[in-house]
């Protein structure tokens, strides 16, 4: 079972994205691509919940969209990091059980979810669960989560269900209907990827020009791959968006 108080002590990104990553740019990288996929999905949204917040590193930036920010997380490190980070008042970090979320019906219109579902489709709660977020959005509202699966029957870490894209579609299915599900990144950053991170050690400013390039370099790829492609990576990522029934 992943340690996610622990992990909260990494610091916003290293926390929620590759704990592995010392410097930093790999996961400066992978958040960025998440990122723009992501914004695309919230331009009708007005409240959202961030549903395993994490260090809410998409906090900031949800709120720079006008959209009113609700974080919860099951991890009460976790919710902590992401006060002690965002000392903002139009931000909400709450902890949770982890299954009963603490909100009235219909309090939201969009739910996001990144990196979350990968723990949790198949196991026991999480119908109970898919259930909660189903109430507390509004007739119609968003569920947009960013997961990573599996063509070749690996993971990225211990602890990670092995997953493919229909095993979320078929669990979600009960509470709602799925509108897209389109590619993120890969498993295997592109070598020009690799070789900024070398050349950031050096010229940081040059990794910080050129991150949005990398980004939609690395969104492309993904997206151009054959299926037969994506069963020789270890696991890729996706963005599936869906609509309460």
């Amino acid at each position: 079972m992943t340690d996610w108080d622990t992990y909260a002590k990494l610091g916003i990104l290293q926390a929620v994205i590759d704990p592995s990553d010392n410097q930093g740019f790999k996961n400066r990288l992978i958040d960025q691509i998440q990122w723009r996929l992501i914004q695309e999905k919230l331009k009708k949204s007005k409240k959202l919940l961030d549903f395993g917040c994490g260090t809410g590193r998409f906090a900031p930036r949800i709120t720079n969209l006008g959209i009113e920010y609700t974080g919860i997380d099951s991890s009460e490190n976790m919710i902590q990091v992401a006060k002690d980070i965002h000392q903002s008042p139009i931000l909400k970090f709450i902890h949770f059980n982890g299954v009963e979320i603490p909100f009235p019906d219909n309090s939201f219109d969009t739910c996001l979810s990144s990196g979350v579902f990968q723990y949790l489709i198949k196991e026991p709660n999480c119908q109970k669960i898919l259930s909660e977020i189903r109430r507390v959005l509004v007739p119609g509202g968003c569920l947009i989560m960013d997961e990573q699966v599996s063509l070749s029957n690996q993971t990225s870490a211990s602890g990670m269900l092995v997953l493919t894209e229909l095993d979320y579609k078929n669990e979600i299915s009960n509470s709602f209907s799925v509108k897209s599900v389109c590619r993120v990144r890969g498993g295997y950053l592109s070598k020009e990827s690799h070789l900024s991170f070398r050349v950031a050690k050096l010229l940081p400013w040059a990794f910080d020009v050129s991150l949005d390039y990398l980004a939609q370099r690395e969104i492309r790829k993904i997206q151009k791959v054959s299926s037969d492609y994506l069963s020789t990576m270890k696991y890729y990522e996706v963005l599936i968006e869906s609509e309460t029934k």
